[in-house]
Formats: C-alpha cells, sequence, structure tokens
C-alpha cells in the first residue's frame, strides 16, 4: 500500500512539474506583447516660490482714528492719492501715496527684512513669512504708526525658490528661462531666470515672473505649477523596460523573433513609460521584460 502511494505521488509530481516546464516554454514562445503608442508628455511640479518686491510702509501723520480710502481692500494708486485719513483732535489729515503702485492695507513685520539677500544665502528651507495682520477700518493709530504699504508700480515680480532638478527641467534652466502655471488650467507663462545654483538634485532659482496679481500682495509666497520641456515619444507599459548589463533596454517583436533594442526616455504616470529615443510608434514590444530573453517567438 505505502508503495503504491509513493508510486502515485511519484506519478503526480512528475506530471506536475512536466507541466510547469511546458507552460514556462509555451509562455517564452507564446509571449505577450503590447503596440507603442505615441505620446506628447510636460512633467509638472507644484513649486512654492518665496515673492521679493520693493514696497515702503506708509506712516500714519498724525494720531487718531483711521479711516481707509479703499476700505480694507487692495487698490492701484497713483501719486499723490488719498489711501487714509486720520482723525484726531486736530482734525482729518489725508495720507496720501507718495508714489504709484498698489496699497496693500496688510503688515506682517517683514518690511524692509524679506528680500534677496535674506533668501538667496545657502541651501536651507526658504522660510515661512508671519501672517499678515489686516489693518481694520476705524482702527486707532499713533503718529508714526504703520497704516499698510505701498508697492511700487511698475516692477518686475521677483521670486526665489527651489525646482527639481529631472533633465527637462534641467534642460529648460541652461536655457534660461522656465514655464510655469500659476494656476491648474492657466495659460503658462515664462519666468525668466536671473541666478541659479545647483544644491544637489535641487536647484536654486532666482527669477522673474511676467506678471503681477495684486491678489497675492498680503503674503509673500505664491504655488505655481512647473512645466519641464514638453517630450514626444513612445508609450509603453512600465514593466516592457529592464535594465541588464547596465543597459535600459525593450523586447522588440521582429519578424517571429525577439530582440533587444537599447533605449532612453521617463516614467510616466499609471506605470507607464515614454520612451524617446529607441523605438518608434507602432512597433511591437514584448509588455514583461523582465527574465525575458531573446529567441524566437509564436504571437498567434
Amino acid at each position: 500500500m505505502r508503495a503504491y502511494l509513493a508510486m502515485v505521488v511519484f506519478m503526480v509530481s512528475g506530471g506536475v512539474a512536466v507541466y510547469v516546464s511546458w507552460f514556462r516554454h509555451y509562455q517564452e514562445s507564446h509571449p505577450r506583447v503590447t503596440w507603442g503608442r505615441p505620446e506628447r508628455y510636460a512633467e509638472e511640479h507644484l513649486v512654492e516660490l518665496a515673492l521679493v518686491w520693493r514696497e515702503e510702509v506708509i506712516p500714519s501723520p498724525a494720531t487718531g482714528t483711521l479711516s481707509l480710502a479703499g476700505k480694507g481692500r487692495i487698490c492701484r494708486v497713483a501719486r499723490g492719492d488719498a489711501l487714509a485719513t486720520v482723525k484726531g483732535g486736530g482734525g482729518a489729515v489725508v495720507v496720501r501715496s507718495p508714489a504709484p503702485g498698489y496699497f496693500v492695507p496688510y503688515l506682517d513685520g517683514q518690511e524692509g527684512k524679506w528680500g534677496f539677500s535674506s533668501l538667496w544665502r545657502g541651501d536651507g528651507v526658504l522660510p515661512d513669512p508671519p501672517s499678515p495682520k489686516a489693518i481694520a477700518e476705524g482702527s486707532p493709530v499713533t503718529r508714526g504708526q504703520g497704516v499698510g504699504k505701498l508697492v511700487y508700480q511698475p516692477q518686475e515680480l521677483r521670486c526665489i525658490a527651489y525646482l527639481p532638478l529631472t533633465p527637462a527641467v534641467a534642460e529648460e534652466i541652461r536655457r534660461g528661462r522656465v514655464k510655469v502655471r500659476l494656476a491648474s488650467g492657466d495659460r503658462p507663462v515664462m519666468m525668466e531666470l536671473r541666478a541659479h545654483q545647483t544644491y544637489g538634485v535641487r536647484e536654486k532659482i532666482y527669477g522673474t515672473l511676467p506678471v503681477f496679481p495684486p491678489g497675492m500682495l498680503p503674503g509673500r509666497r505664491l504655488a505655481v505649477i512647473l512645466l519641464g520641456r514638453e517630450q514626444e515619444g513612445t508609450a509603453v507599459p512600465e514593466e516592457a523596460v529592464t535594465f541588464t548589463g547596465g543597459r535600459q533596454v525593450v523586447f522588440v517583436v521582429t519578424g517571429s523573433e525577439l530582440r533587444l533594442r537599447d533605449v532612453q526616455g521617463i516614467p510616466l504616470p499609471g506605470e507607464r513609460f515614454l520612451v524617446t529615443e529607441g523605438l518608434a510608434a507602432g512597433e511591437l514590444v514584448l509588455e514583461k521584460a523582465e527574465g525575458a530573453r531573446e529567441g524566437r517567438v509564436k504571437l498567434w
């Protein structure tokens, strides 16, 4: 009885081994393949800008109660325009703008401190500015106390930031400018670079934006979407690309044979890979390259 059971186990094990060997051979000779599809891709990165501009705190000329001309709103003003009125024991005194610009009825204590010289040095984390405090309509003020600030116009909006040093972004930096969106769905604008410095996998940049949106003036930070250079290529599954002998390769179906092909490219969202060199759209490649080898194949 024991001998019989041993023989059965041996026969079953042998059968399983033969089936596994046959199945592996079948998979190797009948692999799953896919078409390379044409695609364009521009990588996106969320980047925080530290904004820099010329500004001046506007002091109250007297002690009294403050009445703001713009009722607490950011206003575009010309030289000599009324910014506020201070009503005190000596009567009403009008506060006028010394120059054209944006009058901002907010202060954060960084006026005269926040600038290029304090932000550019070293590779440390860019500081978060204090939350701006609104100057309230009807609030009491003393002589010399700030009632807001004037951000001069015209002037260029400058910024300092760290950018991820991917190949696509590095190429844009070498050209002296990078493309950003101020908000999702906005048209991209070009940021000109004044200076840049490499710190490992990041590039610290000092740039100029071509726009000056007044809505961001209470704060000193702005989140933008950085766009890498748009690249064209052939999209394949990420598993279709593997490394062997220090080479990045795919297995291309040529007639009835699998052949290694060196490729270059970048990963895409959704477990895909954009081949920028080495593969044309429409070519057949093996879906899973790991463990594959060159040789004859049967596709159907």
